[in-house]
């Protein structure tokens, strides 16, 4: 058939809503055969500076990419904690009681790395992304465990891994580790009929052999076939390594109390990337701090404003305040909900009420930025004692909420000369920017 005569069929074809052999190629609608590119990077910076956005955008960028849609299933989000553990995160033996009361069976329940890890197997052409929330917050060489091992990743250039089974290239763990719950899980045969019902496993997967003597509601082995036609043998005895089409990302707090330190073994492994503390979203700028409900009367300051004005006062603390830099506030260390949105963008939020900032950003800057002596650098000290002891906490926060206070006293009252900047705390978003 010639191009002009194709051509014509084609459009025929979208006149009268026929579908033509190009509608009906299955190749057409799988992902994108352009090359991952994992990472395994830690995103850090002061609170509410927008770590977790980026990671967001980073991720839906990349699924974009490779013409991915389901976000849900190729993510698996998880948060470290002081109680999270190695059996949390990789998985653990449950007890399972049978129907009918029949028994009760042992079953690995697989935690969200060996979950994620099985996904991206399964689907080799597709990305897939491991997420870990304030990865500082526990201790991160515990919780992986054997499984750090993998984060040595074989770099573009270095020669193929070909000792075993399978040829592993760039983008895969240098090393493998062997785990048996995590291997027979990915051979799971009922797990893969399931998923294959549910089109979740859109490649070409060859099981072989219903069952082993030692598992079996495992197959002995399977074969999983990429869009390149590269097969990835595995079977019982296939050693677990992270995929090329695994990536790996991991936010920090740099200003939290009572958190884990990361040794040097294990932060080489990661890329660090700090989010600048910067706000240039207008909306959340001009957010108005402290409009009293009842007299309608605002104190004109707005969030953006007020954000850079503490943290030049926190900056200019360094003879008292240890890394102070990580004690500024974030451009979104308190948000409130959404009242306009345009073109899917907020273009407006609501007031910061006088209890909300009193709870969150008083209470951090008192407890956790001015603390000791400090505190009488920024705050003024309305019911002084004899000794000269600081006003305390629940004084301030009443003070700044009581109704005697309103409009921009509100902050005369509890901030040390704040008056003589009035006039840079109220400005718009826009305003700011012409200044500069």
């Amino acid at each position: 058939m010639s191009d002009s005569i194709k051509k014509n069929v084609e459009q025929l074809a979208k006149l009268f809503d026929v579908k033509t052999d190009k509608d009906n190629n299955p190749s057409e609608t799988k992902p994108s055969n352009k090359p991952h590119s994992c990472e395994q990077v830690i995103y850090y910076g002061v609170p509410g500076c927008g770590k977790s956005y980026k990671v967001n955008e980073v991720v839906d960028k990349k699924l974009k990419e490779h013409s991915v849609t389901d976000k849900q299933y190729h993510t698996i989000r998880c948060v470290f904690h002081p109680e999270y553990c190695n059996a949390d995160f990789v998985g653990q033996i449950y007890p399972c009681v049978l129907p009918d009361n029949k028994g009760v069976e042992y079953k690995f329940k697989p935690g969200p790395f060996s979950e994620i890890v099985r996904r991206a197997y399964l689907n080799p052409d597709e990305p897939f992304f491991l997420i870990i929330e304030e990865i500082n917050r526990g201790n991160a060489a515990a919780i992986f465990g054997e499984m750090f091992q993998l984060l040595d990743r074989i770099k573009k250039g270095e020669p193929a891994d070909e000792s075993t089974e399978n040829k592993y290239d760039s983008g895969w763990s240098s090393y493998g580790v062997d785990n048996q719950d995590i291997n027979a899980d990915i051979r799971d045969i009922q797990k893969l009929k399931n998923e294959q019902t549910n089109e979740k496993n859109k490649h070409s997967v060859e099981a072989k052999g219903s069952g082993t003597d030692t598992n079996p509601k495992c197959y002995s082995c399977i074969d999983v076939q990429a869009n390149d036609g590269s097969v990835l043998h595995f079977s019982t005895n296939t050693a677990i390594r992270l995929p090329p089409n695994l990536s790996i990302y991991a936010t920090m707090n740099t200003s939290d109390q009572n958190v884990f330190t990361m040794d040097n073994a294990f932060q080489r492994r990661f890329k660090f990337k700090m989010i600048e503390n910067e706000l240039d979203d207008a909306a959340q700028y001009d957010i108005i701090i402290g409009k009293d409900e009842e007299s309608e009367v605002s104190t004109g300051v707005r969030w953006g404003s007020f954000r850079n004005w503490v943290n030049k006062k926190i900056l200019s603390q360094k003879g008292i305040l240890s890394k102070s830099e990580d004690k500024c506030l974030g451009g979104w260390f308190i948000s409130t909900d959404a009242v306009e949105v345009k073109d899917k963008k907020v273009t407006k939020y609501e007031n910061i009420s006088k209890e909300d900032f009193a709870e969150k950003v008083l209470k951090y800057l008192w407890y956790d930025v001015f603390r000791r002596n400090s505190a009488t650098e920024v705050f003024n000290e309305p019911d002084v004692t004899e000794n000269k002891d600081v006003v305390s906490f629940a004084k301030l926060a009443k003070e700044f909420k009581s109704k005697d206070n309103v409009g921009f006293d509100a902050f005369k009252k509890i901030f040390k000369d704040i008056e003589k900047d009035k006039d840079d705390l109220t400005k718009t978003y826009a305003e700011s920017k012409a200044d500069t």
